[in-house]
């Protein structure tokens, strides 16, 4: 059985540098899963939607920051009695674009499941 988990660092460009945002995610591959081929090319493989349900909720940090925070977060994940499992260890995912491109983006993406099916 697969952990499939990690601590990732968002680095996503600003007007001058960058803002880290830091996770503790399973599944990250998500990030690039698209439902529609045509999505996939039209956002270049970086799903905003999901980028956004992953990383939205995370504070914003300095670089410096930003790897202390991960450090943290792997001490605590491994020093967790129950499940000290970190599969993948920390990573960080470089972005092209700001993180409010994404925001801006994110309700563009459909996925089929989203559509409720209409029973008359």
């Amino acid at each position: 059985m697969s952990a499939d988990n990690g601590i990732y660092i968002g680095k996503f460009p600003k007007d001058i540098g960058h803002e880290y945002r830091v996770i503790h995610a399973q599944a990250i591959e998500n990030l690039e899963f698209f439902d529609k081929e045509e999505d996939a090319k039209k956002y270049a493989g970086e799903n905003p939607r999901a980028i956004v349900e992953y990383f939205g909720g995370a504070p914003v940090y300095s670089e410096t920051r930003a790897f202390h925070e991960a450090q943290r977060m792997e001490k605590e994940i491994l020093s967790d009695d129950f499940c000290p499992i970190l599969e993948y260890g920390i990573s960080t995912i470089t972005f092209k674009h700001p993180f409010a491109y994404y925001q801006e983006h994110a309700h563009e993406i459909v996925y089929s499941w989203d559509k409720a099916e209409v029973v008359e």
